[in-house]
């Protein structure tokens, strides 16, 4: 049973899947309350309507639908408990990744979702602009990370992202979010090891991550890792030395490095 303690509070919180039973509506309602804090870039809202497959012949309900604010991109979550079965989330995830999503009946149906849950107004011609241009990406979200779920979901180019939640004998809740989810990127470069000294990167061109030249160390993200750099001036260019004992880039590969809307740091293999 996982824990995790809170030194603020000195309060031990415990994985409420281990202490209690909840639902489905329990778990996408937890996330309801604090998916702006997740997707801050996204209006997230309920998307409960029926998604046909191009043949006609299935159809399948998600549970929430999300939208870049900035209209460049749109995403479909089927929200899951990590006791239900795996072969009916790739039956549903698969409806939806090849869905039939009429633009003018769809974009219709997200403005009147946004109005009716955040309380705001959307732009219908950008929302039906969007459908008709781009398919959705598809996102699940399960309560428990269990690995089988993300090798056979990427197979379908579904991403899976784990939503924890843990609760104190005070009746107080955190919560543990990791895996892989939509982020919005601000700028980037990219980076390349070097033969020697080992563990070290060259990050390639400067318009970009210029705010690299007030840092000493950074932290970035890599497949779900978090990994610690710091960060080298010398001569006109720039580096990042990796501070751990293990590091999770191939001396071989080639890397983008680029920081998202919230400013954290993000490695992408390119």
């Amino acid at each position: 049973m996982s824990r995790i303690l809170v030194p603020l509070d000195n309060d031990w919180y415990d994985e409420l899947n281990s202490i209690a039973y909840y639902g489905e509506t329990e778990l996408e309602r937890w996330i309801k309350t604090h998916v702006q804090s997740v997707f801050p870039d996204f209006d997230v809202f309920p998307f409960k309507k029926d998604v046909i497959s191009k043949r006609g012949d299935e159809y399948e309900r998600p549970d929430l639908a999300m939208v870049r604010k900035d209209y460049g991109e749109w995403w479909i979550v089927e929200v899951e408990l990590a006791a239900h079965s795996l072969g009916h989330v790739m039956e549903q995830t698969t409806v939806f990744v090849d869905g039939d999503y009429n633009p003018t009946e769809t974009a219709e149906y997200m403005r009147e979702q946004i109005r009716r849950e955040l309380r705001k107004r959307a732009d219908f011609k950008k929302l039906k602009g969007l459908v008709r241009s781009k398919s959705p990406k598809v996102l699940v979200i399960v309560d428990e990370d269990i690995q089988d779920w993300k090798a056979n979901l990427a197979k379908n180019n579904v991403k899976l992202c784990v939503f924890e939640i843990y609760k104190s004998l005070k009746s107080h809740h955190v919560f543990r979010v990791f895996g892989e989810y939509p982020v919005t990127e601000e700028g980037g470069a990219h980076c390349r090891p070097l033969p020697q000294p080992p563990n070290v990167l060259e990050v390639i061109g400067r318009s970009s991550l210029s705010d690299l030249s007030k840092k000493k160390e950074i932290d970035v993200t890599y497949e779900e890792q978090l990994t610690r750099w710091a960060v080298i001036h010398d001569k006109g260019k720039r580096f990042l030395r990796f501070l751990g004992r293990v590091n999770p880039l191939s001396p071989v590969g080639t890397y983008s490095l680029f920081f998202d809307s919230t400013g954290k740091y993000h490695f992408r293999r390119s």
